[in-house]
């Protein structure tokens, strides 16, 4: 993956998420996710995340770059603290910035996103 704009201001947005997971923990704002996707799958989460994640970085496909850092930003709190701090109330469900990327990213992959012109442009 090449260093662009792009990465650099997804990379802060991770950043952003990481920071606002630990204060969403320390004011107790939000909630626990063990799980994946509105907190299913709880046993094999993690082993799940890091095998598409491994896979979408071996793909190298810059249409998968939103998925793969929100990916990331949900991965390295799993295995620092066993889950995720979700702090962004949804209309029915709770989530995290990294769980926005990783929604975009699907989004514009679905819609064809073709690397170049995609719903989050570089």
């Amino acid at each position: 993956m090449k260093p662009t704009k792009r990465n650099l201001s997804v990379v802060s947005l991770v950043l952003l998420d990481w920071l606002g997971q630990y204060f969403g923990y320390q004011f107790g704002f939000g909630m626990a996710n063990r799980g994946v996707s509105l907190g299913m799958f709880q046993g094999i989460s993690f082993w799940l995340i890091l095998f598409v994640w491994i896979y979408l970085v071996v793909k190298n496909d810059r249409r998968f770059d939103l998925l793969i850092w929100g990916g990331l930003g949900n991965l390295v709190p799993r295995i620092l603290f066993g889950g995720v701090w979700d702090y962004i109330p949804y209309y029915f469900f709770w989530g995290n910035l990294s769980d926005l990327l990783i929604t975009l990213g699907l989004v514009s992959y679905i819609l064809g996103g073709n690397g170049n012109r995609d719903i989050v442009r570089g």
